[in-house]
């Protein structure tokens, strides 16, 4: 959005679908529906996420239904045509690095198809979370920019930043910011909801 206000395009891809919903007869990801919204894309959904990972889908790759070199020149082709008005892409991993290891597109080789530089964005509840933050950051390799923590709960935010920050830019992984736990951003309550409607 802030590009935007700088008179900069942004177009948005999310290669697969893992945010699944069945909505007019049709299984759909709720990101993509989200940025068409947000970003005011024309784009049609099927553009924005080729594949919709799910189990069914997966269950296809296992039996050897679906070719994964026709898949990835599928992600590639409508990246083309999607970043072909933009002057940036905005590109959406999946939740998990591993998933569409089925198809050989997890998240890390998504990047490599698409020559993107990548941006981690983890949450962080206690020291041992760090140990998946190096592990990611050494699947992503050299096309990582940095790692953003958030949703970090007050408890361990100073701990966070004190120690943890400083010790994976230690390690060679840029800590790009650590946003903590808004619980507005966290969506309506039922209560909020209830009273906004003078519901019981």
């Amino acid at each position: 959005l802030l590009a935007r206000d700088r008179d900069r395009t942004v177009g948005y891809m999310k290669p697969k679908g893992t945010r699944l919903r069945s909505r007019v007869g049709k299984t759909i990801d709720r990101d993509p529906l989200l940025a068409r919204e947000l970003l005011a894309l024309d784009a049609e959904t099927h553009r924005l996420e080729p594949i919709v990972y799910s189990p069914t889908f997966v269950g296809s790759a296992v039996r050897g239904e679906v070719d994964p070199v026709e898949l990835a020149g599928t992600v590639r082709e409508e990246f083309e045509t999607l970043a072909a008005d933009a002057d940036h892409m905005l590109i959406e991993g999946a939740g998990e690095l591993t998933t569409g290891g089925a198809i050989d597109l997890t998240d890390p080789a998504v990047a490599d198809l698409l020559d993107a530089e990548v941006v981690l964005v983890s949450e962080y509840a206690d020291p041992t979370d760090v140990d998946d933050v190096l592990a990611a950051a050494d699947d992503v390799g050299d096309r990582l920019t940095g790692v953003l923590f958030n949703r970090v709960a007050d408890a361990p935010y100073d701990d966070l930043e004190g120690e943890v920050v400083p010790f994976l830019e230690g390690r060679g992984v840029p800590v790009l910011g650590v946003i903590p736990r808004e619980r507005r951003l966290a969506g309506v309550t039922v209560a909020e909801l209830a009273d906004e409607l003078g519901a019981d």
